[in-house]
């Protein structure tokens, strides 16, 4: 209180000295130089290392150490010295811990036995903990100074790190912790159960499951684990959180699994997204015999709730089995147990669960066992608002998926994609891992895209699909091989129009070898799409003779007929197998197919898929020689494409579309569609359209072109480099009137300068 002027008093200590700090601190009189400012950098770790053992550790060995050590100096020193003259560097590292020789022998001789008997018993017993407090040190210690000795602890800077400003939750530094553990281990076996139970058991009282459950586990007591998991299960799952809630019930026993209603009934639809539909109905069986003691049961699971929930469970498995009348029946059954259910559970009917998830399987089974899209889309509507106040994120995205789906089926192309958008937006005001079904959304608004030709949002949507595939393929137990159906097709058609032959090839490889593993849940709906790729890729490489034989084969081993009796449920088959005919030249069998498909699609009213059904049934006329009849069908497909503004069905099918819509009335429609091939409105039959002939070698670039090169193929084809090609390129596009490789091939054809 008293120092001439200039004298600086510098303390070195581990502990806080008795002295005035927090006025010494308010009138700016005194400079703390802590732990966390001692703490060492990454950088500065390198310099210690590197003097210590030279320039033999790799930057990600150093920033190892420098996290597991937490910066302390002598921690990074004393592992210096360990790991002279190893050459087992990186096993050492990933091993680190209190318990190393050089490391524990310090800790041990400078820290632990330097503390009194009671601190070290304290010490050695709240070691199982990775968050400490009062309370809860006392709980597991069977002692009343917790909070003091952790305020003891933290004054002497014993290794112990406070979480909060006002100091009541700490934890050990994590070397220090690892040795107390084997301390403990060696000293006190038996002791250990006991202990984690104790923190088991606190925090199971304050309500934190997922931390009893994890004490509970580590201490072997798997009927309290058991407990503990099925307070969380079921918001677990209605949270998207399949994967984890499966790895947190793995270690649980089938007996104790089956003992408590809420786990049991979680496992079932966990199992069930998980595609295991016989395990889940198993499990269901397990929580629904909790009937037979209703008094027994979770306040918050009444029997008519549970008698619900087991029957919405039982009816999404009749739905993807396929037994539409199995799915209404146990529908009926859960929405009526849910109106008993409402009665006794206090707010169920305002948080809509699970009356939501039962409206949308209803509509998922009215559309995809019925073809029923005005009862699937009341059921849709009517889920959605539901899901919504349950605040069920699986459910929701889901629900808006199927319905965005369901527009687009309909042609109702500007209602789907104000529903994405409004699904998407909701999805990314929800925090945690991304919701797979998210994909679904994207994926339609890349197929709308795409017909529309609006190439650019396509490839938009494209890289958040590459995003959450990456995102989930990260996950364990993420699975992705049956949402690559849905995936494949749009990105190929996407890549494959921008001229992209790799990554259109990639999309195909990928769906190829989905089917080789056998991972796909519709094997039969994967291949068709693959003759679908490979039929894109003919049309424009007519010369392959391999692609054909591709598509001949297909056909053969699909074992689908032009004559088949089939309904909407084989529907993709039957839909890729007639322009698949009508390209092999079976032009009467592809018509008969299209006449069929396009009366199943319209009784139904699903014109968005009708328009590609049309075409085809229009270019197999064509085909056959009975031209106005091919144009009468042509109209009514484009009256169908003005109402959807699509444009990609008739520039797929090539040359044979381009030359039936010049021969179309000319209509306002038909001219923008010639415009999109590149083509003018009035027809020009002759190379001397073109401003300027071509040359000899631009013909030959043209025809690489057209084949799906790409710039480096045709580069090597031709002897000559990369930018000299993509000059010829940009001459081809000047001469043509055209922009794109898709135009310039499409205006070649109709002028006559390439084979159709």
């Amino acid at each position: 209180d008293h120092q001439p002027p200039g004298l600086h008093l510098l303390l070195a200590t581990r502990v806080d000295p008795p002295l005035p700090l927090a006025r010494l601190r308010a009138r700016g009189a005194l400079v703390e130089i802590r732990a966390a400012d001692l703490r060492f950098s990454t950088a500065e770790a390198v310099l210690l290392l590197g003097e210590a053992l030279g320039p033999v550790l790799t930057a990600g060995e150093v920033a190892a150490l420098a996290a597991r050590t937490e910066g302390w100096a002598a921690g990074l020193h004393l592992a210096a010295l360990a790991l002279r003259g190893r050459e087992d560097r990186a096993a050492f590292i990933a091993a680190f811990a209190g318990s190393q020789r050089f490391l524990g022998d310090y800790l041990v001789a400078e820290v632990l036995e330097r503390q009194p008997p009671a601190v070290q018993r304290f010490l050695l017993d709240t070691a199982i903990l990775d968050r400490l407090s009062g309370p809860l040190c006392d709980a597991v210690t069977g002692r009343d100074d917790g909070a003091a000795l952790l305020a003891r602890l933290d004054r002497e800077n014993l290794f112990i790190v406070p979480l909060d400003d006002e100091r009541r939750w700490y934890r050990y530094h994590h070397l220090f912790a690892d040795l107390l553990r084997r301390r403990l281990a060696e000293d006190a076996p038996t002791t250990v159960a006991t202990l984690y139970e104790r923190a088991c058991l606190w925090h199971e009282g304050q309500g934190d499951a997922a931390t009893a459950y994890r004490y509970a586990l580590e201490g072997g007591h798997a009927s309290h684990a058991a407990r503990a998991l099925d307070a969380l299960a079921l918001a677990l799952v209605a949270s998207s959180e399949t994967d984890r809630f499966l790895r947190l019930v793995a270690p649980i026993p089938a007996a104790l699994r089956a003992a408590h209603a809420r786990l049991s009934l979680a496992h079932a639809w966990a199992l069930l997204f998980s595609d295991r539909p016989e395990a889940a109905v198993a499990a269901a069986a397990d929580a629904e015999a909790h009937l037979a003691y209703p008094k027994h049961l979770p306040t918050d699971l009444p029997a008519p709730l549970l008698v619900a929930t087991v029957a919405a469970l039982r009816a999404f498995v009749a739905t993807r089995t396929g037994s539409l009348e199995e799915t209404l029946r146990q529908s009926s059954a859960a929405l009526a147990a849910l109106d008993d259910a409402e009665e006794i559970v206090p707010g169920l009917a305002t948080t809509g669960y699970p009356r939501g998830v039962v409206l949308l399987n209803l509509g998922i089974a009215r559309q995809r066992l019925a073809d029923d899209l005005r009862d699937a889309e009341q059921a849709y509507l009517a889920a959605l608002p539901l899901n919504h106040a349950a605040n069920r994120p699986f459910a929701t995205i889901a629900t808006y998926g199927h319905l965005m789906a369901l527009y687009r089926a309909q042609g109702h192309f500007d209602r789907a994609i104000a529903l994405g958008r409004e699904g998407l937006a909701w999805a990314e005001r929800q925090a945690g891992a991304p919701f797979p079904v998210e994909l679904e959304l994207h994926l339609s608004l890349i197929e709308i895209a795409y017909e529309r030709d609006e190439l650019a949002a396509a490839a938009a949507h494209e890289r958040r699909v590459a995003e959450l595939r990456a995102l989930m393929a990260r996950q364990p137990g993420g699975r992705l091989a049956d949402r690559t159906v849905r995936a494949a097709l749009p990105r190929f058609l996407a890549a494959h129009a921008r001229g992209e032959r790799e990554a259109a090839l990639g999309a195909l490889r990928e769906l190829e070898g989905a089917l080789l593993r056998q991972e796909l849940r519709s094997p039969s709906l994967g291949a068709a799409i693959l003759a679908r790729m490979r039929l894109q890729l003919w049309c424009a490489r007519p010369e392959d003779a391999g692609l054909r034989a591709d598509l001949q084969r297909w056909v053969v081993t699909s074992g689908l007929r032009a004559d088949d009796a089939f309904t909407f449920r084989d529907e993709p088959g039957y839909g890729a197998l007639a322009p698949v005919l009508l390209a092999l030249g079976e032009s009467e069998n592809a018509l008969a197919l299209a006449a069929r498909l396009c009366q199943i699609a319209e009784d139904a009213g699903r014109l968005g898929d009708l328009l590609g059904y049309q075409m085809t049934r229009a270019l197999a006329l064509d085909a056959l020689g009975r031209r106005d009849a091919a144009v009468a069908a042509l109209r009514r497909a484009l009256a169908l494409a003005e109402l959807l503004g699509a444009v990609r069905s008739f520039l797929d099918a090539g040359a044979p579309a381009l030359a039936l819509l010049r021969a179309a009335p000319a209509t306002p429609y038909r001219d923008r569609l010639l415009l999109a091939f590149g083509d003018a409105p009035m027809p020009l039959a002759a190379e001397s359209a073109l401003v300027e002939p071509l040359s000899a070698r631009e013909r030959e670039v043209l025809g690489l072109v057209a084949a799906g090169l790409a710039n480096p193929e045709i580069a090597a084809r031709l002897f000559i480099g990369v930018g000299t090609v993509k000059t010829h390129i940009n001459r081809l596009f000047a001469k043509l009137g055209a922009t794109t490789r898709t135009q310039a091939v499409a205006r070649a054809r109709a002028l006559g300068l390439l084979a159709d």
